[in-house]
């Protein structure tokens, strides 16, 4: 009777024993799920288990962003973050949230996930990354198995989103003096700019932030000196729409009049198009100008960035006595200056120079388009081109 007895405790011991591992096993388990969901960097890209509802086609680093093509398989999800895994160790680096926040994907369709790098100091991550979708469904992040070179892809794509306005202060026609002239680059997606003046053997140079508008009307009048002088050389407009519905723009002179132009549509998916910007840049600002600046029309262009990179160059208005040269891409104050010593050696025309595509167009000095008569130079073909409307080109 004391054997059985005995034998019945032993039982009941190892059930309570199995019991207790078993509830240690789960507790275990439960704060492993827990530590991972809530933390995905804990386990390696390599290793960590996609979410079958969603599927990422390609990423494409663009100036200032990147996107990341997804499509839903069989069920609607919504993505709220963008992760940056550190290539090939998984480590995360970076969390980034859609601009415009959460994105609600339909299954079938492809959509283009904007994110934005403003303010991210790209040369702080590692050269290598890969790039995990999160969504509300929570568990592992969706990975994209392709590392990329963010630091090189940045660095390329620079150049999209940077313009110079170049204004040749002394000559005739498409002629200019080096020596006398002055030059902005501008970054259309931050608004940071550097300016120089050179007038002889004095070079003046200074730095600073555009004013960026999201607003459609920029009034000149109301604003005193010091205040348009603070606006720096360039104001940006940034359109709201990125080129999916017409958009209406107004800057009011210091004397009260207007200019106005409707920039049309060009796509009906705002997703197509990563920045829609019209430039407009008062050509007798520089340090310690005493000039009323009283317009900002001097130059005024369009710059449409597509989510391919092939960007929309469009000359809306020019004026002024100044020759006028625009170029896209992020040069250096001595890139600038040698080829403006080249297109003087070369008479204006870069056809044959490595200077080829650096330059949009030339406006001649004291020419004012659009008009009937008007006409810029080209010095890529270097030829003449009617400018009794707007003009476009593409790089």
């Amino acid at each position: 009777m004391k054997s059985l007895k005995l034998r019945h405790i032993r039982g009941l011991s190892n059930i309570v024993g199995a019991v207790l591992l078993i509830s240690i096993l789960v507790v275990i388990l439960s704060i492993l799920y827990l530590y991972v969901s809530r933390y995905p960097s804990a386990m390696p890209p390599q290793s960590q288990v996609s979410n079958s509802m969603l599927v990422i086609l390609g990423v494409h680093l663009l100036p200032g962003s990147i996107v990341i093509d997804v499509r839903a398989t069989i069920s609607p999800v919504v993505v709220k973050y963008i992760y940056f895994f550190s290539y090939p160790d998984g480590r995360l680096v970076l969390i980034r949230e859609p601009i415009g926040g959460p994105v609600y994907i339909k299954p079938g369709n492809v959509y283009h996930i904007e994110v934005s790098l403003l303010g991210v100091d790209i040369s702080s991550l590692p050269p290598y990354i890969e790039i995990g979708v999160g969504t509300s469904r929570g568990g592992s992040p969706v990975i994209y198995g392709v590392p990329i070179n963010i630091r090189a892809g940045e660095s390329s794509l620079a150049g999209k989103s940077t313009v110079v306005f170049l204004a040749g202060r002394t000559g005739s026609g498409i002629s200019l003096d080096p020596s006398y002239i002055h030059f902005v680059i501008v970054n259309l997606a931050t608004g940071s700019y550097t300016f120089y003046y050179i007038s002889g053997s004095t070079v003046k140079q200074t730095s600073g932030i555009a004013k960026i508008l999201t607003t459609n009307i920029l009034d000149l009048s109301k604003l005193s000196f010091s205040q348009r002088y603070a606006l720096g050389p360039v104001v940006i407009f940034i359109n709201p729409y990125r080129a999916s519905q017409p958009y209406t723009i107004t800057i009011v002179n210091i004397y009260g009049g207007k200019f106005t132009v409707t920039l049309p549509k060009l796509v009906n998916n705002p997703q197509e198009v990563l920045g829609d910007y019209l430039v407009c840049w008062e050509d007798l600002w520089w340090p310690g100008t005493t000039a009323p600046l009283d317009n900002y029309i001097d130059e005024v262009v369009r710059v449409t960035i597509f989510i391919n990179g092939t960007v929309r160059i469009e000359t809306i208005h020019g004026s002024g006595a100044f020759l006028h040269m625009f170029m896209l891409g992020a040069y250096s104050y001595n890139t600038i200056l040698s080829l403006v010593k080249t297109y003087v050696t070369t008479a204006g025309c870069l056809q044959s120079t490595t200077y080829l595509n650096y330059v949009v167009f030339v406006k001649p000095h004291g020419v004012a388009y659009p008009s009937l008569s008007a006409v810029l130079w080209d010095p890529n073909t270097c030829t003449y081109i009617s400018a009794s409307g707007t003009l476009v080109f593409y790089r």
